[in-house]
């Protein structure tokens, strides 16, 4: 993607590459037993947790507004560094399932592009667990893929409030040339921790 074509460039990569992770998966899920699964809302997501058996969720791509929020916190504005517009995230039902769905993986070909980070042994802060890879596609652009136990996801989404908020915060803080929380903000942080 060329500096200029922005978002636009990167979502038109992001498609594609959502379409690769979909014939990838799909074969790997099939392997598993798993689902293919499209919800149409996060609270869809949540119903299909409380479901049992291994699913597979190909996302549509960041929307516009958390891509610029990214590339303005993350990559100081160069949307080159926007590797993640394609992601997938498998709900399993038990730590034993991340395992075997890496195995599958690793037994189809995936090609992971960087270390992963398996979260499943080592609890991060409050507990939370997953397994985190950046797997190579064709094109040469890079597939986020997080597996993840349910449970994480019922837990995770009471958190996300708070999280959406402070990263949100921090983003502004940092185009404003990393100025303090003013106390509107510092308030309504602590509200949604509460």
């Amino acid at each position: 993607v060329k500096p200029d074509e922005g978002y636009a460039g990167m979502a038109a990569k992001g498609a594609a590459g959502n379409a690769h992770l979909k014939q990838m998966l799909g074969k790997i899920g099939a392997s598993l037993g798993y689902q293919l699964v499209v919800p149409r809302s996060p609270e869809e997501i949540i119903g299909l947790c409380q479901k049992p058996g291994g699913m597979i969720i190909v996302g549509n791509g960041k929307g516009e507004a958390d891509a610029t929020e990214t590339v303005e916190s993350d990559y100081n504005g160069d949307w080159r560094r926007m590797l993640d517009m394609s992601a997938a995230i498998i709900l399993v039902d038990k730590a034993a399932d991340v395992d075997n769905t890496v195995k599958m993986m690793r037994q189809h070909g995936v090609k992971f592009a960087k270390a992963h980070r398996d979260r499943t042994s080592q609890r991060l802060p409050p507990g939370y667990r997953d397994f985190s890879a950046k797997i190579a596609l064709p094109d040469g652009f890079i597939g986020d893929v997080k597996i993840i136990c349910k449970g994480m996801i019922l837990a995770k989404s009471a958190a996300s409030k708070a999280y959406e908020l402070t990263r949100a915060i921090d983003a502004k803080l940092k185009q404003e040339d990393h100025r303090k929380m003013n106390p509107q903000e510092d308030a309504e942080f602590r509200r949604s921790l509460s």
